[in-house]
């Protein structure tokens, strides 16, 4: 199992490195696989609802490990492990330097007397291992890793030695340097997964910190930051006197905008996961009792309430006088903005694994377009929610975690899968101008587009310039390590976007020196 299970494993590695860990338990992949890291057991189960789950017995000398699955009533002996600590050997990484366009790196290996490595390895951030050949013998080794073929930016490197058919294992971070860099980076106090907004000249940054930022978009500079508690993992809705916020505490909070002081704050049943939408003076959020409210954007009291079947997540969309909003019991509904009266509501996905609940609704004032679970793109008339046409996407990449982009008649939006697709979709007649490859997988990252260049990232945060008449890539860059789960935005010359690691970048959008073509 040569994948990663974490965004920052590495730290995991360090963290266990000094105890007697004999086995992690790894939450459910929907595989039954057992792997080895520097010595320790890794064990992952399908998962309790699929039927496969793990049992330890653990008496003096020995842990044993079995497997149960559905298709198997008698557990499976997986390991029988000594709980007295035993030597392992030691990778460490002693420099790494760049030459021409390879990684040296020099390693030291540190091993019980008779255990010698019989093969090398290496990889670049989450691509496959590959081998390597080395030179050097007894404990001091040089290895050569070819970079050529790697996109510029911040790369998580590791090594590996092979001994006894188990691996031990060492990495670092290099810097690969290109022609694309961040204008700026900005560092909060915990994960960034909500959509940056931009407006007038500002960011304004959701954190899992609870705190709301305020940074000034060419500097990088904060001008204000707001505590508002819990975790903000929805994006904040943005007028030209204030800022909302809702939080997994159940708290919305209303800001001043100039300057971030409070005006008022209101509870609701936590916790609160949708990005809000304003329309005059009301504001749409929704809370964990599953319902859907109205609030009063002058004083955050109540003014109406919708019951769903389940909660809702992403982004509520005003248009027309009404909130459209896609929720976990598989409806997209649209409500009065007013009233909270429904207008229409349609019914997406077979089950509640594929509901229009993770990709936020997006409109043109005439359709408004929304993902399923199930691979599917839904076209739907604003005024009555009539289907006006339906996009599945290729196979083995599904439409439904990614947001669409409407704008210019069209379409934009990435599919979950391997192969990373983006697809430029007429907004009238939903047939296919064009697919781009990225070759990574995307998660709910989105598109935002400025000056005939989109942008967009894959969930291990390379971020990536396409142009949009014909979906050619123009450019790529290698965020630092962490998760991206985030829909960038844009003030017309600078794109933004956030990663898990904590930060968020700004990039230019126009690079010099690149593929783009200058106009």
């Amino acid at each position: 199992w040569g994948e990663k299970m974490l965004d920052n494993e590495h730290r995991l590695l360090d963290i266990i490195a000094p105890y007697n860990v004999k086995a992690v338990f790894v939450g459910h992949g929907h595989k039954d696989i057992t792997w080895w890291r520097n010595g320790v057991l890794f064990l992952m189960a399908r998962g309790l609802y699929q039927g496969s789950y793990h049992r330890a017995e653990i008496d003096d000398t020995t842990i044993r490990i079995w497997r149960v699955t559905k298709e198997n009533t008698q557990p499976i002996l997986l390991a029988e492990l000594p709980r007295a600590p035993k030597p392992v050997p030691q990778l460490r990484l002693q420099n790494v330097r760049l030459q021409g366009d390879a990684l040296i790196a020099r390693l030291r290996w540190r091993a019980p007397e008779g255990m010698r490595p019989e093969q090398w390895q290496s990889r670049i951030g989450n691509r496959e291992w590959r081998n390597v050949t080395v030179e050097g013998t007894g404990t001091s080794f040089t290895v050569r890793l070819p970079v050529q073929d790697a996109v510029p930016g911040t790369h998580r490197v590791d090594f590996r030695a092979i001994c006894e058919q188990k691996p031990y294992e060492t990495s670092t971070v290099v810097q690969l340097p290109g022609v694309v860099r961040p204008l700026w980076v900005f560092r909060t106090g915990g994960s960034v997964k909500a959509q940056p907004v931009v407006y007038d000249g500002t960011v304004y940054i959701s954190s899992f910190d609870g705190t709301l930022y305020a940074v000034d978009i060419i500097s990088g500079r904060v001008r204000w930051k707001t505590p508002v508690g819990g975790t903000l993992v929805a994006a904040p809705a943005v007028t030209e006197d204030v800022i909302v916020a809702g939080s997994t505490s159940g708290v919305v909070a209303c800001l001043r905008r100039s300057d971030g002081r409070p005006i008022w704050k209101t509870k609701l049943p936590p916790p609160v996961f949708a990005s809000a939408g304003i329309h005059e003076d009301v504001i749409c959020t929704a809370a964990g009792d599953g319902k859907i409210y109205g609030l009063s954007l002058r004083d955050g009291k109540p003014l109406w309430d919708f019951q769903t079947d389940m909660f809702v997540q992403s982004h509520i969309v005003p248009v027309r006088g009404m909130f459209i909003v896609g929720c976990w019991d598989n409806h997209v509904y649209a409500l009065d903005a007013r009233t909270g009266a429904l207008r229409w509501k349609q019914k997406f996905g077979r089950s509640f694994y594929y509901a229009p609940a993770i990709g936020s609704p997006a409109t043109d004032g005439v359709r408004v377009v929304v993902p399923s679970n199930d691979g599917v793109l839904h076209a739907m008339r604003v005024s009555n929610g009539e289907v006006l046409w339906e996009l599945s996407s290729a196979s083995g990449n599904s439409f439904g975690y990614p947001s669409p982009l409407v704008t210019n008649g069209m379409v934009y939006c990435g599919a979950l899968g391997n192969r990373g697709l983006v697809y430029a979709i007429d907004t009238r007649t939903g047939q296919t101008r064009w697919v781009a490859e990225t070759g990574r997988v995307m998660y709910d990252s989105g598109c935002a587009l400025a000056q005939g260049v989109i942008f967009t990232a894959s969930v291990d945060g390379v971020v990536y310039w396409i142009e949009e008449s014909s979906g050619r890539i123009l450019q790529s860059y290698q965020l630092a390590e962490g998760h991206v789960f985030c829909v960038p935005d844009t003030d017309g010359e600078r794109f933004v976007i956030g990663s898990l690691n904590g930060t968020v970048y700004a990039f230019p959008v126009r690079v010099r020196g690149s593929q783009m073509l200058e106009k």
